[in-house]
């Protein structure tokens, strides 16, 4: 029930950021932007996209690896399971089987796994912040759609929230453990409330890379590098379109609509996606007809790299689609289980 409603609920809101997206699109523009797109420059887009796969691929090894081992083969597949994931199914669940196959891939818990998944995705939103504010030199205020106010002011809360709570987990983890086994004991048992307060232990685990210098500059790096090489990616296929616009409208537009998919919507982020690209583009006077062909090729360039290599890694991992979520009921049993037990 749970699952579809979440579902219900991505596709309204999907539903309504497309409406909105589209109501004004002349589509004979959409047409004939496509058209005399230029292929070359498109197709370097797309092999530079499979280089960026690989950059992520080595930032979520760098990560796990602060704290145990994994093979970068294992970390690609897992990677790529995930985003196929999070494109076929409802609630981003992508980053849950993540944490599902790392465990049973290197025997860590599944709470220590989400802890590596989100020291990821708060360097992501640290990259994209830190890149949409530079682009944000370049462009007249008076050019910028309105949103990016709110999208700009909800993603630095979310950093600041992430990186405080971490800071917290990190620095006082003891405490923290021993304050929450101790606020659960108040509602449940005691064995509960020490299984529960383990988790967030576990969790903190997952934060490890934090406390080493080295290594959160590896990680940073690499962040800082794939999110580049998304600039890249935009501006090559700006290229493709003729768009006669400079590399920091690319990263305005890689900012803006990354840190805009944020919004709760349907598998593959239909509808935010294409509602943030053409009020990104709209800045630099791009009609919408043709930003909506340019949403087009960029979708297609990461959502075929997602969906086909992940469902190859999951093909050759043995895993059904509709195994994914019967494995997360069972990891939860097995893991409040080994818990009570230890």
């Amino acid at each position: 029930m749970k699952q579809k409603a979440f579902l219900w609920i991505g596709v309204l809101i999907s539903a309504l950021f497309l409406y909105i997206a589209l109501r004004d699109i002349a589509f004979h523009q959409f047409l004939f932007a496509l058209r005399r797109a230029d292929v070359m420059p498109v197709v370097g887009a797309f092999f530079l996209m499979l280089v960026i796969y690989l950059l992520r691929t080595a930032r979520w090894q760098a990560i796990i690896r602060s704290s145990t081992e994994i093979s970068l083969r294992h970390t690609f597949n897992i990677l790529m399971i995930g985003f196929f994931g999070n494109n076929v199914l409802p609630a981003r669940a992508g980053e849950f089987i993540r944490a599902i196959l790392l465990r049973r891939q290197i025997q860590v818990t599944k709470s220590f796994a989400l802890g590596t998944i989100v020291v990821e995705r708060v360097t992501d939103v640290a990259a994209l912040v830190g890149l949409l504010l530079l682009a944000l030199y370049r462009i007249p205020p008076q050019n910028l759609p309105a949103v990016t106010t709110e999208v700009r002011a909800v993603a630095l809360g979310v950093l600041a929230l992430f990186v405080a709570g971490m800071a917290v987990l990190l620095w006082g983890r003891v405490w923290v453990v021993e304050l929450l086994r101790r606020t659960f004991a108040l509602v449940v048992s005691d064995e509960t409330a020490a299984r529960l307060a383990s988790k967030f232990d576990h969790f903190s685990q997952g934060l490890e890379v934090l406390r080493r210098p080295r290594e959160l500059a590896l990680v940073s790096a690499l962040s800082v590098l794939s999110w580049a090489g998304m600039v890249v990616v935009f501006f090559l296929v700006f290229t493709a379109f003729h768009f006669d616009l400079p590399l920091s409208a690319a990263g305005f537009a890689v900012g803006l609509v990354n840190l805009g998919m944020v919004v709760p919507a349907s598998p593959g982020y239909v509808g935010t996606y294409e509602f943030f690209m053409v009020k990104s583009l709209g800045a630099f006077k791009i009609a919408s007809g043709v930003a909506l062909a340019f949403a087009l090729v960029t979708r297609l360039l990461w959502y075929l790299i997602e969906v086909i290599v992940g469902a190859a890694c999951l093909w050759s991992s043995h895993l059904p689609i509709k195994q994914l979520f019967r494995m997360s009921r069972a990891d939860d049993q097995t893991s409040s289980n080994n818990n009570a037990n230890s």
